[in-house]
C-alpha cells in the first residue's frame, strides 16, 4: 500500500528555494504578476484540492459529490506535493482520534512551529513508524489508489510538463506552489491549535486545544474555524455562529455537493 515520497524531501526543498527566487525577483526587477498569479493559483487549488478535497471530503467524509466531482477532488491536490488522498487521510484521521496528546501526530502543544514546519518534509517511512492507520474505506476507490501508487511517475509527467512550458512556469509556478503550501501548512498546524490574537473557543473539548480565529479564518477561507471543526468534524461547513463565515463550504454547497451525507471519524 506504499507509495514512492522519497523524492518529495529533495522536491520539497527545491521549492522552498524556487519561492525565494520568486520573490526576489519580482521585488528586484519589479515583476509582480508572477508572484500575484502564483498565489492566486495556489489559493485556488489549497481551497479546493486540500481543504475541500483531502480534508473535509476524503479524510472525514463530510458531503457526498457527482462523478466529476469526485474527480477534481481526487486530482487537484497532487500539485500541493502533500502527498495523495490516501496518505493525507490518514495522517489527518490519526491526528483527529488522538488531538492535543503526546500521540497526536502534530499537535504545537508538544511541538515548536521549527518541529511542524520540519514535519512538511517528512516521507512516508515516518508516519509508518508512527503507526497511522490506512483508510480501508478510500481503499476500494479506483482513482484514489491509482493516484497513490501512480504518485512518482504523476509528477515526473507533471514537472516534464512545466519544463516544456518553461523554466519561469517550473520554478514561478509549480514549485512555488508546493513552497507556500510547505510554509502554509506549518503555519495553519501552529495557529490552530494555540490561543493567540483573534482566537476563541466555543466549544470546551476536553485535552483539545483548538480554536476557531476571527482573523486568520478569512485569509483561509473557514478553515480558521477549528474548534468548531473539532468540536463537529463530520460538517462540511465549520460556521455554526451568525457571525462566522466559511466561503470553503459556499463552494461545496455550490459546486460539489450532491448530498449531505456526514460521518465522524
Amino acid at each position: 500500500m506504499s507509495q514512492d515520497t522519497r523524492f518529495l524531501l529533495p522536491l520539497k526543498i527545491l521549492s522552498i528555494i524556487a519561492l525565494i527566487w520568486l520573490i526576489s525577483y519580482s521585488i528586484f526587477f519589479n515583476e509582480w504578476l508572477w508572484l500575484l498569479s502564483t498565489y492566486i493559483a495556489y489559493k485556488v487549488i489549497e481551497t479546493v484540492g486540500e481543504q475541500i478535497g483531502f480534508h473535509r471530503y476524503f479524510a472525514h467524509r463530510s458531503f457526498r459529490t457527482t462523478k466529476l466531482g469526485h474527480q477534481i477532488l481526487c486530482w487537484t491536490g497532487v500539485p500541493l506535493a502533500q502527498g495523495t488522498p490516501l496518505g493525507s487521510t490518514a495522517i489527518h484521521r490519526s491526528h483527529h482520534k488522538m488531538p492535543d496528546t503526546p500521540d497526536d501526530i502534530h499537535s504545537p502543544i508538544y511541538m515548536t512551529w521549527w518541529d511542524l514546519f520540519k514535519l512538511q518534509f517528512r516521507t512516508e517511512s515516518y508516519y509508518k513508524d508512527k503507526k497511522v492507520v490506512i483508510p480501508r474505506d478510500l481503499v476500494r476507490d479506483p482513482t484514489v489508489m491509482f493516484i497513490h501508487r501512480n504518485y512518482f511517475t504523476i509528477w515526473l509527467i507533471w514537472l516534464a510538463v512545466s519544463v516544456l512550458i518553461s523554466w519561469k512556469f517550473l520554478f514561478f509556478f509549480t514549485l512555488s506552489i508546493v513552497g507556500l503550501n510547505v510554509i502554509h501548512g506549518s503555519l495553519r498546524i501552529y495557529l490552530y491549535h494555540l490561543n493567540t490574537w483573534g482566537s476563541y473557543r466555543n466549544f470546551d473539548i476536553p485535552g483539545d486545544y483548538s480554536t476557531n480565529n476571527q482573523w486568520l479564518h478569512w485569509y483561509d477561507l473557514g478553515e480558521g474555524l477549528h474548534n468548531n471543526h473539532h468540536k463537529n468534524p463530520g460538517n462540511y461547513s465549520m460556521a455554526v455562529k451568525p457571525n462566522e463565515y466559511d466561503p470553503a463550504a459556499w463552494i461545496v454547497r455550490y459546486c460539489f455537493l450532491a448530498k449531505n451525507h456526514c460521518y465522524n471519524f
